[in-house]
């Protein structure tokens, strides 16, 4: 369990969108999603992983670069996991999704 799951991720993404019909649903789909925040050299330093059902997004996991500092020695990249989930959320609105489940269990 999770011995190779950077392997399994890069051949998710390179086979292309991953999308499912459910059964007995009408014009639903499961569908998995990335979100990546850039700097400005093109590193990725905050992002997600999640899926939509419908018109609902439910958040898998999320990052943000912790470690990387400047050059006084302070995080290079503060509040990027806050900006991502920001401007996620404009993207989902813009998108039609009415609900955004965190992924928190009830």
């Amino acid at each position: 369990l999770n011995g190779r799951y950077r392997t399994l991720l890069k051949k998710m993404f390179d086979t292309g969108p991953i999308k499912v019909e459910l059964p007995g649903a009408t014009n639903t789909m499961f569908e998995v999603h990335s979100t990546e925040l850039l700097d400005e050299n093109g590193i990725v330093i905050a992002g997600e992983v999640g899926y939509t059902i419908g018109s609902t997004y439910t958040s898998l996991t999320g990052f943000y670069d912790s470690k990387t500092k400047n050059e006084n020695g302070k995080m290079a990249h503060p509040s990027t996991g806050k900006i991502q989930m920001v401007i996620l959320g404009k993207l989902l609105e813009k998108k039609g999704i009415s609900f955004w489940n965190l992924g928190h269990p009830p």
